[in-house]
């Protein structure tokens, strides 16, 4: 949780070595070094870390504080075993119009994170040199078949988070 003064990514640029990490080989470390920075630098308040959705889960629930001054929430989770994929939220503001949101569905998107040029969803590690930025996934239609981040031909998104107030 973070106010505005921090992105942790966004469309358009490079990714940090955390959100690289994280998007690649589903490391968190890197990631956690740099919201630890943003903590100790008074821009974020709270590391939210969760784990993994097995194949035999449809989901995983993450209990959080979250204050007034940092009333934005950034959160990503790589897709697993893809290059460099991975879906998220940068900076939602979770505290709109004087009141805390009570609940909030945000369908995700799957990003390309511009470090690995591997083209489906299962291909080895191709590092891409020069870096591109972060965009909205585009893949082979033969593979996944998404374009600007969602399923070509349904429309449909990859998944989900859902915030709901509890306090």
């Amino acid at each position: 949780t973070h106010d505005s003064s921090v992105a942790f990514w966004a469309t358009g640029t490079e990714a940090s070595p955390g959100i690289q990490s994280m998007a690649e080989t589903g490391s968190k470390s890197a990631l956690t070094a740099e919201v630890n920075n943003a903590i100790a630098a008074g821009s974020a308040d709270f590391l939210l870390s969760g784990g993994g959705i097995s194949a035999a889960s449809t989901g995983v629930t993450l209990e959080f504080n979250i204050n007034i001054n940092k009333p934005q929430v950034t959160l990503v989770s790589m897709v697993a075993p893809s290059p460099d994929w991975f879906v998220g939220v940068n900076g939602l503001e979770l505290y709109d119009n004087g009141e805390w949101i009570s609940q909030l569905q945000v369908d995700l998107a799957v990003y390309d994170a511009g470090t690995d040029s591997g083209p489906r969803f299962t291909s080895g590690n191709v590092v891409t040199s020069p870096q591109a930025t972060i965009t909205r996934l585009t893949s082979d239609p033969s593979d996944t078949d998404f374009a600007d981040g969602v399923h070509r031909t349904s429309g449909n998104f990859i998944g989900t988070f859902i915030f709901t107030r509890i306090q």
